[in-house]
């Protein structure tokens, strides 16, 4: 059972969101941090199980619940009915999973015993078909109160906890397949494959490194992110063509209508229209997909771990790059490291031992024993134009990535501007993307304030610190982790 809050997941991004607008839920809120696990949880497990029309809500609620409602209550299923409709309206809801945290410490234990023990013949005067899953107040008994009811016909599920904090909350999706027999039933054949055991599975360990793992390889097998992306870029690439081709086509019946007026010049006139014609087929034939998916579209999923769509306008698309420092400028750096007096030890944290800093900035920009994540936005417009995207917020998938600052800060390209200009005038837009992801990589070392802001990114000075650095193995580390990492091989 993990404390941590979980917000961004694999099933939380744009592509899930278009994957998954059936399912749709509140964020759980607990001392002002937010969480969104039992939305990814309920799309990764519950999603695929689900045909078309059936939609979930899931709905996080505090429980209005007050001392004086408990101290009034008489032992009739009308009263106790009226107190629940008091605390959360709850026959307002169809086709949801509804989750009420009771509010106070004091009246919780008591309140959770009159609802196990009245709250099935309350709720039944609302609707007959509501009933108490013993099976999951027993699975939870040890760890904390659970009181679940479910309405098969409404799709209602609701689940009654006390004392709530993000450990019981994230171990409570663990009987969520369970507590929505309507969608997994196993005594008519329902099974659960082994990445979803593994996800159920994860929901007890004591951090959410498996957890995530779990969601990234449910998202993986699914690959939505692919029917995202051909969606999203869905007619880009041809909507120049698509102008071209009305233009001659225009043309053409411009030629037919001289050729019928100017009987004297057809030959010349024919000869145009062959050409224009020609042109046309051209066009026409250039426009057909590629194994049915058009090229630039192919070009992002073949790279979707390095290119990220973040918007498809008209004629525009934006997107963001996340790759790694090119360190291929080896003479400059060797010389910077090894100077202890130069840039690189003066804009470093005065409390840091310089001979101990020597050998970070050898393993990050020598040796190549860690990877430095660097990260950069663009956009390209189907008129023929491309540049840096200069405004880009990174703080999203892109969190463990810092910012090339030669672009983002400063929108130079250096020598790739030339080239990815030139591709974008043939509207060549696969070479366009293609040259960026190069162009992502590269810092001039040689020019101060680019290279100054990259090191004061990187080290965090002044900025949020990123665990940017990454090993072999896949670890990553911040600036400050990585320092202390290596003083401790000493």
């Amino acid at each position: 059972m993990f404390k941590t809050p979980i917000y961004n997941t694999p099933f939380t991004t744009q592509a899930a969101d278009a994957k998954f607008g059936n399912i749709n839920g509140d964020e759980l809120v607990i001392s002002g941090a937010e969480d969104r696990s039992w939305l990814s949880t309920a799309r990764a497990l519950v999603g695929p199980r689900m045909g078309e029309g059936d939609e979930l809500y899931i709905r996080i609620m505090k429980c209005t619940y007050n001392d004086g409602m408990w101290s009034n209550y008489t032992a009739s299923p009308k009263s106790f009915n009226s107190i629940l409709e008091s605390a959360c309206n709850y026959s307002n809801f169809r086709n949801s999973l509804v989750i009420v945290r009771l509010a106070h410490r004091d009246g919780n234990r008591r309140a959770m015993e009159l609802i196990a023990e009245h709250g099935e013949d309350a709720m039944k005067l609302r609707d007959q078909n509501w009933a108490k899953l013993e099976v999951i107040t027993t699975f939870f008994e040890k760890n904390f109160p659970v009181v679940c009811f479910i309405n098969p016909i409404e799709k209602m599920t609701m689940f009654f906890v006390d004392d709530v904090n993000y450990k019981k909350m994230h171990y409570l999706q663990i009987c969520m397949l369970t507590a929505m027999p309507w969608y997994f039933n196993p005594a008519v054949g329902d099974t659960v494959s082994d990445d979803e055991m593994a996800l159920m599975y994860s929901l007890r360990e004591s951090t959410p490194t498996k957890y995530m793992e779990a969601l990234k390889k449910i998202a993986d097998a699914m690959d939505f992110e692919a029917e995202y992306i051909l969606n999203a870029l869905n007619g880009f690439e041809s909507s120049y063509e698509r102008r071209q081709i009305d233009l001659i086509k225009n043309d053409i019946d411009n030629y037919i209508n001289r050729i019928n007026d100017l009987y004297n010049q057809i030959q010349r006139i024919d000869v145009e229209l062959r050409q224009k014609n020609a042109l046309l087929f051209g066009m026409e034939d250039a426009m057909h997909k590629k194994n049915g998916i058009p090229e630039l579209s192919a070009f992002f999923n073949a790279h979707k771990g390095v290119l990220v769509v973040d918007g498809v306008g008209s004629s525009r698309v934006s997107y963001h790059v996340k790759t790694y420092l090119n360190i291929s400028d080896e003479d400059e750096l060797t010389q910077r490291v090894n100077d202890m007096n130069g840039v690189f030890y003066r804009l470093a944290p005065e409390i840091y031992d310089k001979n101990i800093l020597q050998k970070v900035f050898r393993k990050i920009f020598l040796d190549g024993d860690v990877k430095v994540r660097i990260c950069a936005g663009y956009w390209i417009d189907s008129n023929g134009t491309f540049n840096a995207d200069s405004y880009h917020n990174f703080n999203g998938d892109e969190a463990t990535y810092v910012p090339n600052t030669h672009i983002q800060e400063y929108g130079c390209l250096g020598e790739y501007r030339n080239i990815c200009m030139e591709y974008a005038s043939r509207f060549d837009f696969t070479s366009v993307v293609g040259q960026s992801i190069a162009s992502a990589g590269v810092i001039n070392w040689s020019e101060g304030p680019t290279s100054q802001g990259f090191l004061r990114n990187i080290m965090g000075r002044g900025v949020d610190e990123r665990p940017c650095f990454e090993f072999p193995n896949g670890t990553l580390m911040k600036f400050s982790e990585l320092y202390e990492y290596v003083k401790t091989q000493e």
